[in-house]
């Protein structure tokens, strides 16, 4: 395995394709429907020394916490985590200046495989 990566995302299915791509890069995955549940993830697993390389994390969770808010609690536990944000607004600011919301990298809805894995190789090897 090349890693662990904690994804937040609501949608199945796209969970369903991230897994696929992952895993096929060699990355083990861990999801989270929220960012409620992506911090409690991300705290549990860096507690135990079993920390996330990288976090993906949807900008956006229709009745639940997102990736602004649960991105400044990941930061608390940990200042150095990457996180990468996910959007299907292209033209957000967030997206266009992540680095000003704190963010690894952007990388917006729809994406090919071999655009998040340059993404992700990229945020790694800073």
């Amino acid at each position: 395995m090349k890693g662990r990566i904690l994804v937040m995302d609501d949608d199945l299915m796209l969970k369903m394709v991230l897994e696929r791509i992952l895993n096929n890069y060699g990355f083990d995955v861990v999801f989270a429907d929220n960012g409620n549940l992506a911090v409690e993830i991300y705290k549990t697993s860096f507690e135990c020394e079993d920390e996330f390389d990288l976090v993906l994390m949807d900008l956006t969770i229709p009745f639940g916490m997102g990736a602004i808010e649960a991105s400044k609690l990941l930061k608390n536990i940990n200042p150095l985590v990457k996180i990468v944000i996910i959007s299907g607004y292209a033209e957000d600011d967030i997206i266009l200046n992540y680095q000003k919301y704190g963010f690894s990298s952007a990388l917006a809805k729809p994406f090919q495989g071999n655009e998040l894995k340059k993404i992700i190789d990229d945020v790694l090897e800073k």
